[in-house]
């Protein structure tokens, strides 16, 4: 097995980790507080966490985003920061844990062609909606448009972009910022508000 450049020779006997590791070589998108839309390059990942060489100003204790590619949305925060990227801790529920545990399993065991893996874990609707929006804590409605809905999340046009983690109610629907995107950003629903 070959050792990327940076990246430290395994340790000889038995994994110790409770989740073990896959080995992966793939661009993965992520966000972090003062990053909307960055890219790094995946090394590690497992249902807990994941290792990505990048470059980012994010420190230990920070939220992070990642988006790795046919896995979806994985949000966490900096466990561990070296010289050559970042290890991020997930933050997720034990059925979101096993879902991933079963794609990365699917992934790994079928050839190329049969893999089953999703890039998001629910289908989109493409809408333009006219909306208004409201930051918790702020009593200003501020103009929106909603382009995408699911039940996980919206993708929100608006001259005004709340900083990722703020909480924000559309309409009947509240969420949190997970991400900014070019003119808006991305809505994560509390809990599945559409189910």
């Amino acid at each position: 097995m070959a050792i990327m450049a940076g990246e430290k020779a395994p340790r000889a006997g038995p994994e110790r980790r409770r989740f073990p590791r896959k080995l992966l070589d793939g661009p993965v998108r992520f966000a972090t507080e003062n990053e909307p839309d960055a890219i790094g390059r995946i090394v590690s990942i497992s249902e807990c966490g994941l290792y990505m060489l990048c470059r980012t100003h994010a420190q230990v204790g920070d939220p992070v985003i990642a988006y790795p590619e046919r896995l979806g949305r994985l949000a966490g925060e900096v466990s561990r920061k070296d010289e050559n990227g970042v290890a991020i801790e997930f933050s997720m529920t034990e059925a979101k844990r096993a879902f991933l545990a079963k794609q990365l399993n699917a992934d790994s065991a079928a050839p190329p062609f049969l893999r089953i893996m999703e890039r998001r874990s629910a289908l989109r609707t493409k809408l333009d909606l006219e909306a208004a929006a409201v930051v918790e804590g702020e009593d200003e409605p501020f103009p929106c448009r909603i382009i995408d809905l699911s039940e996980t999340g919206a993708g929100v046009e608006a001259g005004c972009v709340p900083p990722i983690g703020a909480r924000v109610r559309i309409g009947i629907l509240h969420g949190v910022v997970a991400r900014h995107t070019r003119g808006g950003f991305a809505l994560a629903f509390s809990d599945s508000e559409l189910k």
